[in-house]
This record gives C-alpha cells, structure tokens and sequence, in this order.
C-alpha cells in the first residue's frame, strides 16, 4: 500500500513538471511572436537618437502597411518633393 502511494505521488510529481515546463515554453515562445511581430524594428533605433541629439524633435509612430509593420514618422504634405529624386519631405516638429 504505502509502496502504491509513492509511486503514484512520483508520478504526478513528474506530471506536473512536465506540464509547468510545458507552459512555460509556450508562454516564451508567444512572448517571442509577440516581440518579433509587434515591436518596432531596432535597425531604426541610432538614426532616429542621431537626430534627436542634433534638436530635431518628430512625432514617430508604427504604419501597417499590407501586412507588414513598419515605422513611420509625421512631415509636412505640402513639403515634399525635395531631393535629387523629389522623394523627401519636411519633418513636422513637435
């Protein structure tokens, strides 16, 4: 009897390891989706703190454009056509 009972506790014990470690490797990969898909991408990051640290203030924010994420920033409509091709337009400041 007492033989019956610590085998039984023995393997509920590796049971519920194996569901707390089950769990947990999902919540990791879904943390990981959600950061691969949600999260601005970080190529943009030492541009953007370039220009802040020469004065230039914008508002940035995230664009869906299709299916894909991307990072957009506010300018001016009726400022554009700048450049050697005529596709920049002016930042607007905050």
């Amino acid at each position: 009897m007492n033989n019956s009972i610590d085998s039984v506790i023995h393997q509920w014990s590796w049971k519920l390891i194996a569901i707390v470690l089950g769990a947990f490797t999902i919540l990791m990969l879904a943390m990981t989706w959600l950061f691969v898909v949600y999260i601005k991408p970080l190529g943009n990051i030492p541009q953007i703190e370039s220009l802040r640290q020469q004065g230039i203030q914008f508002d940035i924010g995230s664009c869906t454009v299709g299916e894909e994420s991307k990072t957009c920033v506010r300018v001016m409509k009726k400022h554009c056509g700048y450049g050697k091709n005529g596709d920049f337009c002016v930042i607007d400041p905050k």
